[in-house]
């Protein structure tokens, strides 16, 4: 958070702060903090959210959880004093910032988030890829910024509900853009199965949040969550281009979509500050060959937190929720194009039953294959796209080992 300002446009640049005077606990005479809180977040709270401006109108600070442990304080003033108070400000506990105030926060002291890693193996290419949505804003480099579709725990729980009941409701608004009755009420039953506690879901970190938006006295913590979908909700789940909203967020957020989780496959993933020399030179390039800046970034610790989950995605948990393999899609790959004579990247009623006749099956009536193909064919187009073709073949199977265990 030293390093970076959160809008590039609107907030001050910080106070420098050397790496090893860092600590609350090493000397620093001259630290000269910044004093910011964003007009917005001034006339917001607490009518709307959030803490009261002045601090000392804000009761049991120094009570408040932290996945830190117990928050520091500064130690108390006149006016703390007089109200019976044991300190006065709270404190950041990973150090100085370069900023007081509340910057872009709504509380003193911690703000707490919860974000969702939703994590699928690409349909097609059999790559892992996890769910992101574009932020408002640009960063200093004037790339898009974009997060996993996180949101403040105070903004997204109501009495009683639970944090993975929170973050379905939010992923239930993308099921509500599809038109069809069928393959909308699939994509909800999924999701329950997704987000209720179970083998789907993992938590990967739990504490504080290097943030471009923490202040010395106001700051984010988080925790994450890994949850894989089922191939079924991979393929269903509409994401890509689509608004979403989380929870309480208003209209903050804009597009979303599947993004490769492997660097090599989308440079997207690269953390900017790790890359800075890297970054630095190729800005330098595009500078003097008059090219465009303009990339993707992730926000804040988004990218390590990816990282983590896929670390913990060990192969026990991947067998036990990873319903298709990409050594199984490269296999019905080789079945779709056979089926498909066409060419066309889609299998109809009349393919089906030539390749069934060639692989000496049975004939189906034309009401069987209807039946057969219902179960993917959610348009019903008469047509079966590849990932489509898998789903069959999947329900195809879990049928067959039915009807064995029955016999």
């Amino acid at each position: 958070a030293r390093s970076k300002v959160f809008k590039p446009n609107i907030d001050p640049p910080r106070f420098f702060v050397p790496d090893h005077l860092v600590q609350w606990g090493t000397r620093f005479d001259a630290y000269r903090p910044v004093d910011y809180t964003n007009q917005f977040i001034k006339d917001s709270c607490p009518q709307k959210f959030g803490h009261h401006p002045d601090v000392h109108e804000v009761p049991d600070l120094e009570n408040q959880l932290s996945y830190e442990g117990a928050v520091q304080m500064t130690p108390p003033c006149s006016e703390c004093i007089k109200r019976g108070r044991t300190g006065c400000v709270p404190l950041n506990p990973r150090g100085r910032t370069g900023w007081v105030g509340r910057s872009h926060l709504g509380y003193w002291g911690p703000t707490q988030a919860a974000d969702p890693i939703v994590t699928r193996v690409n349909p097609t290419s059999g790559k892992f890829e996890v769910v992101v949505m574009e932020r408002p804003e640009k960063d200093q480099n004037g790339n898009s910024v974009w997060a996993l579709p996180g949101s403040m725990v105070v903004n997204v729980t109501a009495p009683g509900e639970t944090l993975t009941g929170a973050l379905m409701k939010s992923f239930e608004k993308k099921a509500t853009s599809v038109d069809n009755p069928k393959k909308k009420a699939r994509i909800l039953d999924l999701l329950r199965k997704l987000f209720a506690d179970g083998p789907h879901m993992c938590e990967v970190y739990r504490g504080y949040n290097d943030d471009p938006r923490n202040t010395d006295n106001a700051w984010m913590e988080t925790t994450v969550y890994h949850f894989h979908c089922s191939y079924e909700l991979g393929v269903l789940l509409p994401i890509e281009a689509q608004v979403f909203t989380p929870e309480g967020q208003g209209d903050r957020f804009n597009k979303t979509r599947w993004m490769p989780i492997d660097p090599s496959d989308d440079r997207e993933y690269q953390n900017p500050d790790e890359k800075a020399d890297e970054k630095a030179d190729e800005e330098k390039a595009a500078d003097k060959a008059g090219q465009k800046k303009g990339g993707r970034v992730l926000f804040a610790d988004h990218a390590r937190y990816i990282q983590m989950a896929m670390e913990m995605f060990t192969p026990e948990r991947q067998a036990l929720q990873n319903d298709v393999s990409a050594e199984d899609l490269e296999d019905f790959r080789i079945y779709f194009d056979s089926f498909d004579t066409s060419g066309d990247g889609q299998i109809d009623k009349a393919e089906f039953q030539k390749a069934f006749k060639l692989m000496g099956l049975k004939e189906m009536t034309s009401e069987e294959l209807d039946d057969f193909m219902s179960a993917v064919d959610f348009d019903s187009d008469g047509q079966v796209s590849f990932e489509e073709f898998v789903l069959l073949m999947k329900d195809y199977g879990t049928r067959q080992e039915s009807n064995e265990e029955v016999t």
